[in-house]
């Protein structure tokens, strides 16, 4: 079975709710997009998908999962929330 975008945001969805982060990168706040700090979402780059996670308001980022096919990251992601399950178990 193909692996899609849409799989893929859902997964990050799961992620950061299970984390009790923001769902969104960026906000609006006075006409000014902010970041988010400790948001996961998908980046796309050479063809290839990664997560990041926002590390400051100025929109600095951390790699979390690097850049590969979009199973390869389905894959890790998944293994990334049974991690987190089995932490807060």
């Amino acid at each position: 079975m193909r692996t899609t975008l849409v799989q893929i945001r859902l997964l990050i969805d799961e992620l950061n709710k299970q984390l009790d982060r923001p769902l969104k990168p960026y906000i609006k706040e006075n006409d000014k997009l902010t970041a988010q700090i400790g948001n996961f979402h998908l980046y796309q780059a050479y063809g290839a998908y990664g997560l990041h996670e926002m590390a400051n308001k100025s929109g600095a980022v951390h790699e979390t999962i690097s850049l590969g096919t979009k199973k390869e990251l389905y894959t890790a992601l998944h293994k990334l929330i049974q991690g987190v399950e089995l932490a807060t178990a």
